[in-house]
């Protein structure tokens, strides 16, 4: 896992790749944020529902 942290650094949250074809953002205590699938080249939150085309975990990231 890569740690995400904040200008002042703070941990924010957590990237994790499982497998090879999927990426995982995940908040600083460990829950799903958003995942990105590889094969598909969509984007979803924590409740499975689509969040776009291509990698967009990054605006998931809390912002402080």
């Amino acid at each position: 896992m890569k740690t995400i942290r904040d200008a002042a650094g703070n941990v924010v949250g957590h990237e994790n790749e499982p497998n090879p074809n999927r990426r995982e953002l995940r908040s600083r205590s460990g829950g799903l944020v958003a995942w990105y699938d590889k094969n598909t080249n969509r984007t979803f939150d924590a409740k499975n529902r689509n969040a776009g085309a291509g990698d967009q975990t990054g605006k998931f990231i809390p912002i402080n």
